[in-house]
């Protein structure tokens, strides 16, 4: 049979098309263009074994290693195993707002580390109040509770900090390899510089039994205007099968009331305009 040249052309532009989504799936790397600072980092800290993760970057065969949230801005979600640790995650940033929820399910002994971070906050010519809350998650749902939950004798200790300098560790590269080169962690990457303020006293706060909550109880820090980061570390460690679930939220809400955004008061006009049109016609 004879193709006409112009039916040649289009069935090599669709083959074309094919092999490019075909070498796109099966790619074992990210995306070229990483333009979101906002990183989850999931380590055993003993072998290297770990994950980095970037916001909405995808990586792997169906996105298997990437950003399980990759068409949403600001939120991190992954779930999978890493050596002996069933982990599932969800962190998300916003303004002024730093969330690590995390349930990880271990099988034996050992320890793990999540941290996130994130640049770019704006931040006011005044001073703000700095705060971290601890409170539950169950991975299940992948929804909020009010306590933190531990068994088989798990215990973690979690810390929070900003960075008035905008600076963050060096987490490196997205990866979907089981090890981690070099080892962020153990290169004493947190915190960053002398401009890091902690929000828990000494390594962060500590917990064994389940149950628990807490909060730093704010610290105040005066800016200028600029940028700043922040960035959150959780350690758990299992001496056999157990379990551990919180959220680590680190914020820092200004002192007195809040301005509403552009997009509200655009809607509430436009209720109000609304509701006028409606009384109007009736009348």
């Amino acid at each position: 049979m004879i193709m006409k040249s112009g039916t040649t052309l289009k069935v090599g532009a669709k083959l074309a098309v094919l092999l490019f989504v075909f070498a796109v799936l099966f790619s074992g790397t990210a995306h070229a263009y990483q333009l979101s600072s906002f990183n989850l980092l999931i380590e055993d800290p003993a072998t290297g074994a770990g994950r980095v993760i970037t916001d909405n970057v995808s990586l792997g065969f169906l996105n298997v290693n990437g950003d399980g949230s990759s068409t949403s801005q600001g939120t991190i979600s992954f779930g999978g195993v890493l050596e002996n640790f069933n982990v599932t995650i969800l962190a998300t940033s916003t303004n002024g707002v730093l969330t690590l929820s995390a349930s990880v399910v271990s099988s034996g002994a050992g320890q793990i580390v999540l941290a996130i971070e994130d640049t770019g906050y704006t931040a006011p010519a005044g001073t703000i109040t700095f705060d971290t809350a601890v409170s539950g998650f169950d991975g299940s749902t992948k929804t909020a509770t009010p306590s933190a939950s531990l068994t088989g004798g798990a215990s973690v200790t979690l810390q929070s900090w900003l960075d008035t300098a905008n600076g963050e560790p060096a987490f490196g590269a997205d990866t979907g390899t089981k090890t981690l080169s070099p080892n962020p962690l153990t290169a004493g990457s947190l915190p960053v510089n002398g401009t890091s303020t902690a929000a828990f006293a000494g390594s962060g706060a500590q917990f064994n039994t389940t149950g628990f909550t807490a909060d730093s109880g704010g610290l105040p820090i005066t800016f200028a205007g600029g940028n700043y980061s922040l960035f959150s570390q959780a350690t758990l460690t299992f001496s056999g099968a157990g379990s551990a679930g919180f959220t680590l939220t680190a914020s820092d809400p200004p002192a007195g009331p809040s301005v509403p955004e552009p997009t509200s008061m655009l809607l509430v006009g436009s209720a109000l305009l609304g509701l006028g049109v409606i009384k109007k016609k009736q009348s």
